[in-house]
This record gives C-alpha cells, sequence and structure tokens, in this order.
C-alpha cells in the first residue's frame, strides 16, 4: 500500500515521506511555514523511479497547499519544472521567485 505522510525532520525542514508499506521510497522535502512553502528537493528510490510516485508527491503538496492557503516556491527542479509545464493549473499557489533561499 503507498502512503503519502506530512513529517517534521527538525525545526526548520519538513518532508512529504512517501511510503510503501512500512519502507520509505520518496521524499519532498519543504520549509514550511503559515503563509508559505519552499518545496526543495524531491526522490524517489532507484528501485521505484518511473512509477509515477513522484507526482503522488506533488499531488500532496499541492492538496496541502490549497487547504492551507499556503504559496509554493519550487527551489527543486522538479516542482518548478510540473508547475512550468502548466501554470495555469498551479497559478493560484504558484509564486515564481526572484528572492534568494
Amino acid at each position: 500500500m503507498i502512503t503519502v505522510k506530512l513529517e517534521k525532520i527538525d525545526a526548520e525542514t519538513s518532508a512529504f515521506n512517501l511510503y510503501f508499506d512500512q519502507d520509505k521510497i520518496g521524499e519532498m522535502v519543504v520549509n514550511l511555514s503559515p503563509t508559505e512553502m519552499i518545496v526543495y528537493h524531491t526522490e524517489i528510490d532507484n528501485s521505484h523511479e518511473g512509477k509515477g510516485y513522484g507526482l503522488l508527491l506533488l499531488d500532496e503538496m499541492v492538496n496541502y497547499a490549497r487547504t492551507n492557503q499556503v504559496e509554493v516556491f519550487p527551489i527543486c527542479e522538479y516542482v518548478n519544472q510540473k508547475f512550468q509545464s502548466n501554470p495555469q493549473a498551479y497559478s493560484d499557489i504558484w509564486k515564481p521567485s526572484e528572492r534568494e533561499f
């Protein structure tokens, strides 16, 4: 069974972790505040690549952002590419940034 859980890593960092049964097979590392989410990195274990699991993490992150009304700053190359390839789908949460992180 595939599940995605938002879990704290430390005081500033969290991750949407992807589990296959009890084994962690992927993550999307983020920094959350009450008004924004910075997405730093997405990774799926090599043995599970190409199965659409990155999209599961993306969907969970987007749902969280919409539910909690936070702006998303995608530093992560994967998320940034997905947002850029379909800007209308993410325009309500996507905040392209010129600021440095």
